[in-house]
């Protein structure tokens, strides 16, 4: 039996829209959460950890971190780590890369399809490295022909598609015969099988990356295989709508928004993307209300898909003798469908307030 962890696409180095405070605390957890998958590797005794494609930034990476992340291979050094190479990672020897970690227990691809052979446990592991950020096309793989061996495929690729970056098709894949293929490139996990996974990042790095997020465990004993997903990023991203009336007041709307978000998750703690909907009266500022609130969490982001209630008879007598009054009227008497002349009438009158608050 052999077991692995895999986990890619980690991104160190990589810088965030955040404030500057907050953008140093995300780049640090991204070393913490890698640090913690490797705990577990040594809880769990794992042959190998799986690290296929976009380990960091290439452009933001400098020697202090290089030296940084080889002091973190040394430290576990009881593991064996296998890197293929991806597109934010990719090989070039004009620049300093991954191959300035030069350790025994780091087991690196070059760009060229090969393998590592551990004959002791049985095991090839398979890759191949990037060494351009665009590969518009796939590479052909060899078929396995080790079958007492446990076979292993690391690749940083798009699944089924036709995009820049490695497209390959998943029916070849599964015809190519690996006992496990461990994909790197998609920042959330994704399974066409129980042999075939993307592990995605093990922390999410924007607003896209709803989810949980992770690493997979695995186990192959001859035939059978097992495997598990586990999330265990520090922070998450949320997406939520969050739907109010023309009957709640400012402190209302305050209180609902910050119980909504609250039931999720920690706010100061995670992401939050926001959808703001339904009715408000005509004195409600959306803006500033998210405004007051932005400062209880880590970071969030919305939009305001209210609309304004008006009650048209009231705002006209409280109008009578200004242009709110006058363009009341004059659409009244406009000769058009009554569904028309509402979206009009909203729309103008959301404009004219705006103008007069």
């Amino acid at each position: 039996m052999i077991k692995f962890i895999q986990v890619s696409d980690i991104h160190l180095g990589r810088y965030f829209n955040l404030p500057m405070n907050k953008s140093n605390i995300r780049r640090e957890e991204l070393w913490k959460t890698l640090e913690d998958i490797f705990d577990v590797g040594i809880e769990k005794k794992v042959d190998f950890v799986l690290l296929p494609g976009d380990l960091y930034e290439r452009e933001n990476f400098r020697l202090s971190d290089f030296e940084r992340l080889k002091s973190l291979f040394m430290k576990y050094s009881d593991l064996d780590f296998i890197i293929a190479s991806g597109n934010h990672d990719f090989q070039n020897p004009e620049k300093l890369d991954i191959n300035y970690v030069d350790l025994p227990n780091v087991h690196i691809f070059k760009n060229e399809y090969s393998y590592f052979e551990f004959y002791e446990k049985k095991a090839r592991i398979y890759g191949y490295s990037w060494s351009s950020e665009i590969m518009r096309n796939g590479i052909d793989i060899s078929p396995i022909t080790e079958l007492d061996y446990n076979n292993i495929l690391l690749l940083h690729c798009d699944i089924n598609s036709s995009s820049e970056y490695m497209p390959m098709n998943i029916d070849y894949l599964k015809s190519l015969g690996f006992d496990y293929i461990a994909l790197g490139h998609i920042h959330k996990p994704i399974s066409y099988s129980n042999r075939i996974n993307y592990s995605g990042s093990p922390e999410p790095l924007d607003y896209g990356d709803t989810g949980g997020h992770g690493y997979i465990y695995c186990e192959i004993n001859n035939d059978e295989i097992y495997t598990e997903f586990n999330d265990i990023a520090r922070r998450h991203y949320h997406k939520l709508e969050i739907e109010i009336n023309e009957n709640m007041s400012f402190d209302n709307i305050v209180s609902h928004i910050l119980l909504k978000c609250n039931e999720i998750a920690n706010i100061d703690n995670d992401f939050f993307n926001l959808s703001i909907t339904g009715n408000r009266g005509f004195k409600i500022d959306i803006d500033y209300i998210v405004s007051i609130i932005s400062d209880d969490f880590f970071d969030m982001k919305y939009t305001d898909k209210t609309k304004i209630e008006y009650d048209i008879e009231e705002l006209y007598n409280e109008n009578t003798d200004n242009i709110i009054g006058d363009f009341i009227d004059y659409m009244r008497d406009a000769d058009i469908s009554d569904d028309f002349r509402d979206g009009i009438i909203s729309n103008g009158l959301e404009a004219l307030m705006d103008g007069r608050t």
